[in-house]
């Protein structure tokens, strides 16, 4: 004749209750008065993370699609921009010789790295695949080159016969303007590394 094994107890182990089942157990715990208690007293660690369904409904929202095209024409202005300077410059190398060489290397530097920058972002804009990594890239680049531009910018119209600082109001408020479309710009780019996938 087989002994008949005794069930092993279940017990909680906040109130100290029996059960003869790990199902019965799972169900106490539940709505244990003490285990709820314990809950309340005790501070929570860590802040909980809430989750916003449907802020991004793919891997690009339509603001971040939006935000990439804004920022391509804000490229392509300044790509054009760039090149004026760089060919005139040059030109003004070519014709004089006592004109500034390093200035014009400078120009096509500038526009060289705007161009680069412009040919990668338009690769990605088809299919809006928006690569962190290069966006980042376009992003640090973009912070660099807006000293440069304004230092070659106030270099090229100095004129001591102006004002103290050497340039015309027209002069401010282009710069002003330029100045104000590479911090949208970077702006923008910082936006769409936030935003690639």
């Amino acid at each position: 004749m087989a002994v008949k094994r005794r069930r092993r107890r279940y017990e909680c182990f906040a109130c100290g209750k029996l059960f003869n089942g790990p199902q019965a157990l799972f169900g106490h715990r539940r709505h244990c008065p003490r285990l709820k208690r314990q809950a309340e007293v005790q501070p929570t660690s860590q802040p909980q993370l809430t989750i916003r369904a449907g802020k991004r409904p793919g891997p690009l929202s339509q603001e971040a699609k939006l935000v990439s095209l804004d920022a391509l024409e804000g490229l392509e202005q300044l790509v054009e921009v760039a090149k004026h300077f760089a060919t005139v410059s040059n030109m003004l190398v070519r014709m004089n010789a006592n004109e500034d060489d390093e200035r014009a290397k400078t120009w096509t530097e500038i526009y060289q790295v705007l161009n680069n920058c412009h040919r990668d972002l338009e690769s990605m804009l088809p299919a809006f695949h928006l690569d962190r990594g290069v966006l980042f890239g376009i992003y640090q680049a973009l912070r660099r080159l807006k000293e440069c531009w304004i230092k070659q910018r106030v270099c090229g119209a100095d004129d001591p016969t102006l004002e103290p600082d050497g340039l015309s109001e027209e002069m401010r408020t282009a710069l002003r303007e330029e100045q104000a479309q590479f911090t949208r710009l970077i702006d923008q780019f910082k936006r769409l590394v936030a935003a690639a996938p």
